[in-house]
């Protein structure tokens, strides 16, 4: 059964979080502090980890590069209303984050999220390789309308433009990636065709790829 750390200093947060969960097929461990959750990680073999960032003892942030260090194999999540924070920001370069969810959550929508995971896991999709190669925080991903203009962008392309999500939508593709405009309608083409593109990119005023 697939063990699931909560780590929020807000009791009501906890609570909530157990009630989402509580039809769900994981063992909860409960945590009121980072200090009290590094201590359950030091005992008990963790695969999630779910915590809260403005925490006062410590910043969810430095929590999980501290329980990277202590179980790197664990899954660490933030669960933030700040998207862009700078501790955010640097522990998604860093690799001490995984991924980024927003406060307040979708119910619906963060018990599909663990679910994703947890299948992944258990499939051995989700491996250390998978870890190394950076698949879950070192995509830079966005989506964009037929018009080209970008209609949501993810937090680890924010932190490689040094921006903002507000101050990028829906500007055009062309503000954040270098592309000519053949370029770019063989793109809006192929997205056309096959719902999504991948590929490698040159930022827009940048040489970094």
């Amino acid at each position: 059964m697939p063990s699931l750390l909560l780590v929020d200093d807000e009791p009501h947060i906890i609570d909530a979080l157990k009630r989402l969960f509580r039809r769900e097929k994981y063992t909860l461990h409960c945590a009121y502090s980072a200090k009290e959750g590094l201590d359950i990680l030091a005992q008990q073999h963790i695969d999630i980890i779910l915590s809260d960032q403005r925490m006062p003892s410590m910043l969810g942030s430095e929590f999980l590069a501290k329980a990277q260090a202590q179980s790197p194999q664990t899954l660490r999540i933030i669960l933030s209303g700040y998207a862009d924070t700078k501790e955010i920001i640097n522990g998604i370069l860093n690799n001490h984050i995984h991924q980024f969810l927003e406060k307040p959550w979708r119910a619906n929508e963060l018990r599909e999220h663990l679910r994703h995971l947890i299948n992944l896991m258990d499939k051995n999709q989700y491996t250390q390789k998978n870890q190394s190669d950076n698949h879950y925080t070192r995509t830079a991903a966005l989506s964009f309308n037929k018009n080209g203009a970008i209609k949501s962008i993810n937090l680890y392309f924010c932190a490689l433009l040094g921006q903002k999500p507000e101050h990028i939508l829906s500007a055009p593709l062309t503000s954040v990636i270098n592309y000519n405009q053949k370029q770019l309608k063989e793109i809006l083409s192929y997205v056309n065709n096959h719902g999504h593109w991948q590929g490698k990119v040159t930022l827009a005023n940048s040489t970094q790829d």
